[in-house]
């Protein structure tokens, strides 16, 4: 059903903006939500947004016993997942615990054309996919999302847990424990929702994630975009190629003189999405993914480092925030923005991804220890 087109939908959104009319508010900086379609949106509050809607999910699966066993079996529907070729499907089993509170399992490969997954250590690109997978998995098969609507990512939270120490053996069996806030309620599902997820291998913490997705009926969407030039299905991947680059440096030179190590701030990358990855290109999409952004920052952060002469510095956390769409058909620039180092060492560096008129599309923050630039400060 089209939201759009239910008077329902339409009379539940303006009660809720009415009723939270004094936290509601288009992103800092930013008169209005530029191509987004009209969803009231809460203001900012900490990582994500808070203050979610008391909203009861459908009854669409019965909750399993507690003390069942999650199953590796086979993989869930790919439908549920947005992924058009099954190999791609991490997920293999779910379960409700309890009204908001749910379970899935997932596999990990052991060996793959893209993801690295080493002892000791996780691929923030892989935990990034399997946060995102059980998210959609848990909105279409608990929440009633239809899988023809579209969900847009527009919030991301990835936070590996380092120093979990070795986690190799039979650890490639994932568990995901995800809750849901919904955000905005309407009609038959939800219109806006937030879920925050564990992941665990062998009973430890191996990384958390956050990640907020706003539900548009597939009507609403394709009037919003129209005839958006849309990439293709990748042709079939060799599974030989590792490389991930997805960024040009287009910086300008330091000035003679100038202490190479207070630049970093004023690096510039293009991004160079590829489309022919099908990791982050699976099926068609009109915009590029939030993936090929965090590997963008990620590499950014790491050039950064190198110059600053702080390499081998490791990411711990990673914020994307999306105000405006990022076009596939469009010049799509990262700038490292700003870097900040707190009193316990830790250096925050923020990238802006700007495509029309310099307007930021995308925000993103990493911490990074150790500190980027010998504990100083960069602005």
């Amino acid at each position: 059903m089209d939201g759009g087109n239910d008077g329902r939908d339409s009379r539940h959104t303006t009660s809720t903006q009415e009723n939270l009319s004094s936290i509601w508010a288009s992103p800092e900086g930013c008169a209005e939500w530029g191509p987004y379609p009209p969803i009231a949106y809460p203001r900012p509050r900490g990582d994500l947004m808070q203050n979610p809607v008391n909203y009861a999910p459908p009854d669409v699966h019965a909750a399993r016993p507690a003390t069942q066993a999650l199953r590796f079996e086979q993989t869930v529907a790919r439908s549920y997942v947005h992924k058009s070729s099954v190999t791609d499907v991490l997920l293999t089993d779910h379960r409700r615990v309890d009204a908001h509170h749910y379970v899935a399992a997932a596999q990990w490969p052991r060996q793959h054309h893209f993801f690295r997954t080493q002892p000791g250590e996780v691929d923030i690109l892989l935990v990034a996919e399997t946060v995102q997978q059980a998210t959609l998995l848990i909105a279409h098969a608990y929440y009633a999302v239809p899988v023809t609507h579209h969900l847009q990512p527009t919030e991301l939270l990835i936070e590996p847990l380092v120093g979990t120490g070795d986690t190799a053996g039979d650890g490639q069996n994932v568990i995901a424990d995800i809750s849901i806030d919904v955000l905005v309620g309407g009609g038959t599902c939800p219109r806006d929702l937030r879920s925050t997820v564990t992941l665990r291998r062998n009973d430890t913490p191996i990384a958390r994630g956050e990640v907020r997705i706003r539900v548009i009926p597939a009507r609403t969407y394709n009037r919003i975009r129209g005839a958006r030039p849309h990439s293709s299905v990748p042709e079939p991947f060799d599974g030989d190629d590792h490389d991930r680059s997805v960024i040009i440096d287009i910086s300008q030179p330091p000035r003679s003189g100038d202490d190479e190590s207070t630049t970093a701030s004023g690096r510039e990358w293009l991004i160079v999405p590829p489309r022919t990855q099908p990791v982050f290109f699976d099926g068609p999409t009109d915009q590029v993914p939030p993936l090929v952004l965090l590997e963008a920052a990620r590499q950014a952060a790491q050039a950064a480092q190198a110059v600053c002469g702080a390499a081998g510095s490791h990411s711990l956390r990673y914020s994307l925030r999306g105000t405006d769409w990022v076009e596939l058909d469009r010049q799509a620039r990262l700038q490292l923005h700003a870097q900040t180092t707190d009193k316990a060492g830790l250096n925050t560096l923020t990238c802006i991804v700007t495509q029309e008129k310099d307007r930021p599309s995308v925000d993103i923050h990493m911490t990074v220890l150790p500190p980027v630039i010998g504990g100083r400060t960069v602005s």
